[in-house]
């Protein structure tokens, strides 16, 4: 007995010895396996892999093609890196290459004393370090700056300083055209006193509006105050009549919709069945009956078959709207042309969806897991039976709403005007470049159906945001707040270059964060209670996909947490993911 021990024991340790050895022998043969991260070919540190097949700190390594670089942004200097100060912007010191720019001295921003960090007021404005508009964090060079003032109480009359505010952007925009076409010296500032901008129309910044010779066209509030711009209509409470119980109603203009209100911040929703609390995200759902329709051979854009005992024949169907899911990614919102009780139990809708019915992907026959289609009906009269659903009666102008609080009529109400409140726009041969916005507050645009006509995915989404930017870079959307955006809150198409830091971002109808473009860095950014509309919805979506392109994004250090699908969910080539929190997924 204790010679087979001996000899198991012997065995073993044998099988040991062999494993090591291989394992230790295996680094440097350009092959990946077990415990290791990378492997170059070789054993020496410093190339990204280091001695012991792991990737080195500051280093990406892949594996087709098998490279190991580092990542301009990241905010480790590493490699060919002269600096990197965790972003990819020009003119701050370290351009969008890690490599210092002239006049500049780079180094540990712990040791370096700005005049934003000094205690001395630079500029004679009796304003010190980051009290004065200025200055955008404790590092800035300079404390002087430019600076045109925009106040709720000023007038387009005065001449737009401190003392003697305009009263809107448009004019503030106006003013600071004049001053960047003659070649800006310094940051130019449009400082924005306290209050709510209720903007009548999508305030917009194009190539026009750009800073040059180096110096940033800056929009922020004036430190320490509150500014929200929204897009959204206030309704009149004086126009509220009671029509039913807790239900009230009030006439609207003629062909006046919308997907989305709101009773002070919180969020009231199309009345539906089953119900739906968007605040929560809880509520149940319908299923098509697709076993039946598969039996039947049928497949459809513009109808479906609804199971017995679902619908009630009662109800009135005439402004009705489907929200159909596709799978679990996808969802449509298409009215009703008619519907068929009895044996029939069929609806057929007045436009296509994105995909057939039952759901298929890609030409693809159904799965039996995605036979039946998820779906709600919204938009009826006979739906309107829990606080915080809302109809519009399109035939006879009338919204009825039965309210979250009886004491509603002293609140504000908002409804959407439009898909965005604020856009930077570009051309695609001339960028629109060198601005910032910090400290601002974003709430209130509409809802739209994100994916009709669309063949992949849901990805290639309505562009629909609080904030939307195209064809821009060196933009900078930093420390601002955004808030029950209909669909998305802020959305980058072919930005390149840019920064989306230290935002709160919370009750997107849709994603939190779309990002299409190359060379950007996502971070610090707080985003919770995403997918309150549409609730396939992802905290970022970093969607910069082109073939045999890197986008080269970096996403790090965010918190995500009460995402309706995806906390972060990547189409990017040599995009990065780094120290991201993620939790709670309504999902």
């Amino acid at each position: 007995m204790k010679k087979r021990v001996k000899n198991i024991l012997l065995i073993f340790i044998l099988i040991l010895v062999l494993n090591l050895s291989g394992v230790l022998a295996l680094c440097g043969d350009n092959v990946v396996e077990s415990v290791e991260e990378c492997d170059l070919g070789d054993i020496n540190n410093g190339d990204g892999c280091s001695s012991l097949c792991q990737m080195e700190n500051g280093w990406y390594c892949f594996l087709d093609p098998k490279i190991c670089r580092t990542h301009c942004g990241d905010g480790i200097s590493e490699g060919g890196e002269q600096c990197d100060d965790g972003n990819t912007l020009d003119g701050d010191g370290c351009n969008n290459q890690c490599i210092i720019e002239i006049e500049y001295m780079c180094g540990d921003v712990n040791n370096v004393k700005s005049a934003c960090s000094d205690g001395v007021d630079n500029d004679n404005d009796n304003l010190i370090d980051l009290n004065d508009p200025g200055c955008i964090d404790i590092y800035d060079s300079v404390e002087k700056e430019d600076s045109i003032y925009v106040s709720l109480g000023g007038s387009n009359s005065n001449l737009g300083t401190k003392s003697s505010p305009f009263a809107t952007l448009e004019k503030a925009r106006d003013a600071s055209r004049q001053k960047i076409s003659s070649g800006l010296t310094n940051d130019l500032v449009i400082v924005i006193r306290e209050g709510e901008y209720i903007l009548n129309e999508v305030f917009e910044l194009n190539e026009q509006d750009s800073g040059n010779n180096g110096h940033f066209v800056i929009w922020r509030s004036y430190p320490g105050e509150e500014v929200k711009i929204t897009t959204a209509e206030i309704l009149d409470n004086s126009k509220w009549e009671n029509w039913n119980g807790n239900i009230y109603r009030m006439r609207i203009s003629d062909g006046r919709e919308f997907f989305t209100m709101l009773e002070e911040e919180k969020r009231s929703y199309i009345a539906q069945e089953p119900d739906w609390d968007p605040n929560t995200l809880n509520g149940n759902i319908l299923l098509t009956d697709g076993q039946r329709m598969i039996s039947l051979n049928e497949q459809y854009k513009n109808r479906f078959r609804f199971r017995n005992g679902d619908l009630n024949p009662d109800w009135d169907y005439s402004n009705v709207k489907v929200s159909m899911w596709h799978g679990d990614f996808a969802i449509n919102l298409v009215y009703i042309k008619n519907i068929t009780f009895g044996n029939e139990r069929l609806i057929v809708l007045e436009n296509d969806t994105a995909y057939l019915i039952p759901f298929s992907q890609l030409g693809q026959n159904v799965s039996s897991y995605y036979a039946n289609n998820m779906y709600r009906l919204q938009n009826s009269l006979s739906f309107l039976d829990i606080p915080g659903e809302y109809f519009i009666d399109e035939n006879e102008n009338y919204l009825y709403y039965y309210p979250w609080d009886s004491d509603f009529k002293n609140k504000n109400i908002y409804v959407p005007r439009k898909g965005f409140v604020f856009r930077i726009k570009g051309d695609s041969d001339n960028f629109t470049q060198n601005i910032q916005i910090k400290e601002l507050s974003f709430f209130g645009n509409d809802y739209v159906d994100s994916a009709i006509g669309n063949k992949f995915h849901g990805s290639n989404i309505a562009d629909n945001s609080l904030l939307f930017a195209e064809n821009a870079k060196n933009i900078i959307i930093k420390d601002s707040v955004f808030r029950n955006s209909g669909l998305v809150s802020i959305f980058f198409r072919n930005v390149e270059q840019s920064e989306i830091s230290g935002n709160v971002i919370e009750k997107s109808g849709f994603d939190g964060i779309f990002v299409s473009g190359s060379n950007n860095v996502v971070s610090d950014n707080d985003i919770k209670e995403i997918g309150m509309i549409h609730l396939t919805a992802r905290g970022i979506n970093e969607n910069s996909w082109t073939s045999g392109v890197y986008a080269n994004n970096t996403l790090k250090s965010n918190d995500l947490k009460d995402i309706g699908y995806t906390g972060i969910a990547f189409n990017g080539g040599g995009s990065i993911a780094l120290d991201n929190e993620i939790s709670e997924f309504v999902k």
